[in-house]
């Protein structure tokens, strides 16, 4: 299908699975005098996401393991494609770890990429499709080290989108564990 870009008519963009994440399908536009295939755009990001809000708790740096949020999924099955965590301005990488709760079997591990990214902004990283499964438990969390001088967040409030029916702060020290309702440690975010 062909859309008026507005000065030329080019062939409507459409989204394709690369493997690993949706990319823009290569694009004809005509110059003037001649056809021009643009290449494959990778998107920096998802178009949809779970988290509504998020309050950032006190700095902290102090804990060797892992901390974020566990989701109790709805009633139905959510797939995600992203995973993505607010930046504390400091740059660097962090590891995003994807758990099934009850099992402690890890999903999906993704490396978020900092650099260049402001204080409060989410980094993203596109993993592997997974439908998290209905009325399942999941933990999302970031892998933290103690006075590393990347400081990170002590839980504060959260909401994410309806179809996650519960959420509680969480970590992985010997095992998973829940803290308060209604917080996440950082600020954790699922897409797709």
């Amino acid at each position: 299908m062909k859309v008026w870009s507005g000065s030329a008519w080019a062939e409507k963009p459409a989204k394709v699975w690369s493997g690993s994440a949706w990319v823009t399908k290569p694009v004809k536009v005509w110059t003037g005098s001649t056809w021009k295939t643009t290449g494959v755009v990778a998107p920096s990001g998802p178009t949809s996401r779970l988290l509504v809000s998020y309050t950032p708790g006190t700095d902290r740096n102090d804990f060797d393991g892992e901390v974020g949020v566990r989701l109790g999924i709805g009633a139905a099955g959510i797939p995600i494609t992203w995973l993505g965590a607010r930046s504390n301005g400091i740059g660097g990488t962090r590891t995003l770890k994807l758990y099934e709760w009850f099992s402690g079997t890890v999903q999906r591990t993704a490396t978020i990429n900092y650099t260049g990214v402001a204080t409060g902004v989410y980094a993203w990283t596109a993993i592997s499709p997974i439908t998290l499964a209905a009325n399942g438990y999941y933990a999302l969390l970031m892998v933290v080290v103690a006075y590393d001088g990347n400081t990170w967040k002590n839980p504060g409030p959260v909401s994410f989108a309806p179809s996650i029916v519960n959420v509680y702060d969480s970590y992985y020290a010997g095992g998973l564990q829940t803290g308060g309702q209604n917080s996440s440690f950082i600020g954790l975010d699922l897409g797709w």
